[in-house]
């Protein structure tokens, strides 16, 4: 039976930048992916606004059944960002949890995960000319001060640890710790956070 690294404040406050992030999830046991860079382009990222305030992407670590952690490098995080994150994300296959730092120092951390939610059920009975439901995908933020961890972002952080069968099971893992932790989707691109984008 696997159990939950036993991370500790010191963990965090060493996250001071991609090698850091890549060898957590590493000591997490997902399979590291070698920091591969991705373009825009390879996943689709078109809005505007995002790719002005993006500065690069790396693929940090995979697992079982398309589960995928990638470090997005913005100019800064807004909840409009996450949103358009989120949309990019939301006809991709998979499990996606996003790391974005705060600032250059990586002072603030924001860990999000990306909830697959069911599409609204059509008041009649679809048809085969119906267009194929949209997917959706739902942003939960965990937002992790680097310098100054709280107990609650030490131990929420620990129910990261792959501890799961498969993709599906991890995925339900972290949605739950996030459900009873601190981690709190992100509604519309003007909520609580984060500033909106300008």
């Amino acid at each position: 039976m696997a159990f939950d690294l036993d991370l500790q404040p010191s963990d965090l406050q060493g996250l001071t930048g991609p090698g850091a992030l890549a060898e957590l999830f590493d000591r997490l046991g997902y399979r590291r992916a070698q920091r591969t860079p991705v373009t825009p382009g390879h996943l689709g990222i078109t809005a505007e606004r995002l790719l002005g305030t993006l500065v690069s992407i790396e693929l940090l670590a995979e697992g079982d059944d398309g589960f995928q952690v990638y470090l997005f490098d913005l100019q800064r995080v807004t909840e409009a960002h996450l949103q358009a994150l989120a949309r990019a994300f939301r006809n991709r296959s998979g499990f996606f949890l996003l790391v974005l730092p705060g600032d250059r120092e990586y002072s603030t951390i924001d860990f999000v995960f990306l909830e697959e939610v069911a599409s609204r059920q059509p008041a009649a009975a679809p048809t085969l000319a119906d267009p194929p439901p949209q997917r959706k995908r739902k942003p939960w933020v965990f937002p992790v001060d680097r310098r100054h961890p709280t107990p609650a972002q030490v131990r929420l952080l620990r129910r990261f640890t792959w501890t799961e069968s498969d993709g599906f099971h991890q995925a339900d893992k972290i949605l739950y710790a996030l459900a009873e932790g601190v981690g709190h989707p992100v509604a519309s691109a003007s909520g609580a956070g984060h500033p909106a984008a300008d």
